[in-house]
């Protein structure tokens, strides 16, 4: 993740998946490098399909598939 403060900027390692009939997805994992490393994260998402107001509410061009969640990222550990 690059954020627009190149401070907050992470890299992060996350295991898990997406359902495909329903579009949601959960994934969990940590920050490897960069702001807040060693800190758990937490995605979850739906996937929208091309055309969907979802997408288009957001943005998105007509022809793309769009994904709407979060990331969460935990306090950073105590050494």
């Amino acid at each position: 993740v690059n954020a627009d403060d190149e401070d907050l900027s992470f890299t992060a390692l996350i295991r898990g998946g997406q359902n495909q009939v329903t579009g949601v997805a959960q994934f969990t994992g940590f920050v490897v490098a960069g702001w807040r490393t060693g800190a758990q994260v937490w995605v979850v998402y739906q996937r929208y399909f091309a055309g969907d107001p979802h997408c288009l509410d957001a943005g998105a061009p007509v022809t793309a598939t769009c994904f709407q969640g979060t990331i969460r990222i935990g306090p950073a550990p105590r050494h």
